[in-house]
């Protein structure tokens, strides 16, 4: 009896020992106490002690607790050699280079120059800033703007229009000035806002006056800044080229002497110097002033005046007359003439050997100096023992666009003949 009692209480023991292994509370206590620290396989539960790798090895370990544990890196963020990557590299900031360039050149004709460069310039995608010229020291200054992407191709474009004499390039890094007035200028309009929400609230006239004020200042220094912004942004985004034009010294051919006849080396563009007339008659050129009275001498008195006619923008006709020594004819004086011009480095641009009523020689001569240009008209005409000469001179391109015409048209018309007393001059 004693041995089946016995039996019958293993029996039962054994029967709940197996039921409480059975349960989940003792299979998370079991796991508790035998699986090593942090360690669990595929499915998540405990094997007695031992670590299977799975699938999902690379899952973060969990402390006892359940918690996620401190120790180690993250192995997601691991290359495949077991570092950790590098971090991204910051963006590089935008800089902000003003390029500037200057060329000294030296040219024939600044004023075909300056057109070259305008084209150009316009082709790059730019413009022409400034074009100022001096008379007095034979100088063009020109100031251009081109991308700055261009500013290589239009220093090389420009240095083929002339002799360079000089370049000098340079390059400004303001960066840093940018950024610091554009923070300055944030800052200013933050604290201007805030004085508007401040204006508002305020009931005090003295608060109210003193706020204004500081608005006042603030939107002073905002415009202040936001002018030097766009100054810098325009400035780099288009680069500056100075372009410095000196003429060329007017070419003279040494190869002649100073004529030999007084009455064509005496003669000038600019004054008088053939005193006497002769007789002659000539209309005047409409928009001119008649001098005649003044300008022919009395029998026994000097002229008055240089100047036969004048338009107001100082165009000037005069009329002379020499005594034909040695004796010549018109050909002969018309290559004297000739040579004379281009002594003096002149340019005859036209010439006419049957000119006007009196089929003289006409001479239309253009005098460069520097960047100034001038005309003179020479008609001549010979009668025997005197010679006849009628000028013109016209002191700018403009005053021969102006006058050209009604000056020749007053010349065609110009009859010169001998004194009546055959001993004047």
């Amino acid at each position: 009896m004693k041995k089946l009692v016995v039996t019958s209480t293993f029996l039962v023991s054994l029967a709940l020992l197996v039921q409480c292994s059975a349960s989940p509370l003792f299979r998370e206590k079991y796991s508790e106490e035998s699986s090593p620290e942090g360690v669990s396989d595929s499915t998540g539960s405990s094997r007695g002690g031992y670590y299977k790798p799975g699938a999902d090895s690379r899952k973060r370990a969990t402390s006892a607790d359940g918690k996620a544990s401190s120790k180690g890196r993250n192995i997601d963020a691991l290359t495949t050699d077991g570092e950790a990557p590098p971090p991204p590299k910051p963006k590089e900031k935008e800089r902000l280079v003003i390029y500037m360039g200057e060329l000294t050149i030296v040219v024939s004709d600044p004023e075909s120059v300056l057109d070259k460069v305008t084209k150009a310039t316009v082709q790059l995608g730019g413009f022409i800033e400034k074009a100022e010229s001096s008379i007095e020291d034979r100088r063009m200054r020109i100031v251009v703007r081109v991308p700055v992407k261009d500013f290589d191709k239009a220093l090389l474009q420009f240095a083929k229009y002339g002799d360079v004499i000089s370049r000098n390039i340079s390059a400004s890094d303001v960066t840093k000035e940018f950024q610091d007035t554009s923070t300055r200028l944030k800052s200013s309009e933050k604290a201007r806002d805030r004085l508007y929400v401040l204006l508002k609230r305020t009931a005090s006239v003295q608060e109210r006056v003193k706020i204004l004020k500081e608005i006042v200042r603030l939107t002073e220094e905002i415009d202040g800044l936001v002018a030097r912004i766009s100054y810098l942004r325009t400035r780099a985004d288009l680069s500056t080229i100075t372009l410095l034009l000196q003429t060329k010294p007017a070419e003279r051919l040494d190869l002649f002497e100073p004529s030999p006849f007084a009455w064509i080396s005496s003669i000038s563009p600019t004054s008088r110097t053939l005193r006497s007339t002769g007789r002659f008659t000539l209309e005047i050129p409409k928009g001119f002033f008649d001098y005649a009275d003044d300008f022919l001498p009395g029998l026994f008195s000097e002229p008055k005046s240089d100047i036969l006619a004048v338009a107001p923008d100082n165009t000037r006709i005069r009329v002379g007359m020499t005594e034909n020594y040695p004796s010549g004819d018109l050909t002969f004086w018309g290559k004297a003439l000739e040579i004379e011009m281009k002594r003096r480095g002149f340019k005859i641009v036209e010439s006419k050997p049957n000119f006007g009523k009196q089929s003289a020689r006409f001479m239309k001569v253009e005098i460069r100096n520097g960047l100034d240009i001038n005309y003179y008209f020479l008609l001549v005409h010979v009668s025997g023992k005197r010679i006849h000469v009628a000028e013109a001179f016209f002191p700018t391109a403009d005053s021969l666009k102006q006058h050209e015409a009604s000056v020749m048209q007053s010349f065609q018309t110009l009859e010169m003949s001998d004194p009546i007393l055959s001993w004047a001059l």
